[in-house]
C-alpha cells in the first residue's frame, strides 16, 4: 500500500496485487486534520490485508528534507503507532507532474483530475519501490 500526502486533507493511495508485481489506484482518502486519516488507514490496512506501507516523502529539489517533508516524517511516526506492519517513506519527487501528464495524455482535461492525480502518483511511487524491492 502506498500513501501519497499532497496536503493535509486528502492522501492518494494505491495498492499492490498479492504478488507485489503491479501497482494500482485504490482511491483518495479525505479528511479534517492529519491525524483523522490514521482510523481510516487502519482500516484499509485490515480491510484489504496490508503487509506494508510505503509514504510518499515530499523531499525538496535537492533531495533534502523541507518542511512539508519533515511534517509528513511525523505524520509517519504517528502512523507506525497505529499499525502493526512496516512503514517506509519513498522519495516523491515528480510523481505529480508525471501524473498530471499521464491523465492529460489518457485525454483527461485539468479541470476533471481532481481526485484522480493522487491515487496515479501513488501508484506511481508504489510502482517504483515494487521494482526497486525485485531488484534486491
Amino acid at each position: 500500500m502506498t500513501l501519497r500526502w499532497p496536503d493535509a486533507e486528502e492522501i492518494g493511495i494505491a495498492l499492490s496485487d498479492p504478488r507485489r508485481t503491479l501497482a494500482l489506484p485504490h482511491r483518495v482518502l479525505e479528511f479534517k486534520k492529519p491525524a483523522d486519516g490514521l482510523t481510516e488507514i487502519g482500516n484499509i490496512v485490515s480491510n484489504q490485508q496490508v503487509e506494508r506501507i510505503v509514504v510518499g516523502l515530499p523531499l525538496d529539489q535537492r533531495g533534502e528534507v523541507g518542511p512539508m517533508a519533515a511534517e509528513v516524517l511525523a505524520w509517519v511516526e504517528q502512523l507506525k503507532a497505529i499499525v502493526n506492519i512496516p512503514v517506509e517513506t519513498m522519495d516523491e519527487r515528480m510523481t505529480s507532474n508525471i501524473a498530471t501528464m499521464m491523465l492529460r495524455d489518457a485525454g483527461v482535461k485539468a479541470k476533471d483530475q481532481k481526485g484522480r492525480l493522487d491515487p496515479v502518483a501513488a501508484t506511481l511511487i508504489l510502482d517504483a519501490y515494487l521494482r526497486r524491492e525485485a531488484t534486491r
